[in-house]
């Protein structure tokens, strides 16, 4: 995915808009285990293409069970219901493989874990673009939960953009341009969110109407 030339000083926006977006989940604590979730899902997805390593997933994974036992407020769609639970089972999986300093065979064991058992469980699929998919799906419905910024979910996006840029509904690189933009014209951000917001709307509804059709 390549992005044209920026504006001068778009490191400085960059790093400006990244911090407002962690300063408005900060200033939301109840949010803070709906967040991590989301945060977990997506760097499952992303595991697959070996963006990071797999302690980073694990890291996220064993923060939600610290998470809930403080309380705070729980996921209200099905989707996010269903993710918690998910995210929930693999933390009493994978409890023991949350220590540093995994051996191979336990980091080939969580690795293999983290990346089957969220798409097949959230999207019941398990087939070459599931892991992007997931991505997708899972930014899409956190953003419609109120647990994400239109910024957030579109950087998240973006980013498993760089692997497989060229999904059937064309999110990923709408998305890439959409976050490009609300960095560099800081004046526009409301009508820009806006419309990572809608565009993201349309397509919970256009991928459930295409996995409905998968059916037929």
């Amino acid at each position: 995915m390549i992005v044209g030339m920026r504006p001068n000083g778009a490191a400085g926006r960059i790093r400006a808009a990244q911090s407002e977006d962690r300063a408005w989940l900060e200033a939301r604590p109840a949010l803070r285990l709906g967040a991590m979730v989301r945060r977990f899902t997506t760097l499952s997805g992303l595991q697959w293409y070996h963006d990071h390593p797999v302690e980073r997933t694990l890291e996220a994974l064993g923060e939600i069970a610290e998470i809930a036992a403080g309380g705070g407020q729980r996921p209200s769609s099905a989707y996010a219901r269903e993710n918690l639970a998910m995210a929930t089972s693999l933390t009493d999986r994978l409890g023991s493989a949350r220590a540093e300093g995994l051996t191979p065979e336990e980091q080939d064991e969580a690795w293999e874990l983290l990346v089957t058992i969220p798409p097949r469980t959230l999207l019941r699929r398990d087939d070459p673009d599931a892991h992007a998919d997931l991505v997708l799906v899972n930014e899409a419905h956190w953003h419609a939960e109120g647990v994400s910024t239109a910024y957030g979910a579109a950087s998240a996006i973006t980013a498993v953009g760089y692997f497989r840029p060229d999904d059937r509904w064309d999110v990923a690189s709408r998305m890439a341009g959409l976050r490009v933009r609300y960095e560099d014209e800081p004046d526009a951000r409301s009508e820009v969110a806006a419309e990572i917001t809608a565009t993201l709307s349309r397509f919970l509804v256009d991928y459930d109407t295409w996995w409905r059709a998968q059916g037929d």
